[in-house]
């Protein structure tokens, strides 16, 4: 489960979430009512590979990304801020 809540620095929601599988392929992840992304199959062990994609169309890739349980891992990227 992947929690790409809005940052209160953001100046735009998440459109969506992708990760890179095993082949290198973007897999998407599907945004849940509660506004969690969760991949149901899985996204293997990590470290993982991220895209990122806010509503206006920036997109942020990070890679080497850790699995955190009950944590957070930080990014090494953020989206505009407001100004």
């Amino acid at each position: 489960m992947v929690d790409c809540s809005a940052d209160p620095r953001a100046q735009n929601p998440i459109a969506s979430l992708e990760f890179k599988d095993e082949g290198g392929q973007w897999q998407a992840v599907p945004r849940l009512d509660y506004n969690y992304f969760v991949a149901e199959q899985g996204m293997g062990p990590g470290p993982y590979a991220f895209r990122v994609t806010d509503t206006a169309g920036n997109v942020l890739e990070d890679s080497n990304v850790p699995l955190v349980e009950a944590g957070e891992a930080p990014g090494a990227g953020q989206f505009p801020a407001c100004e």
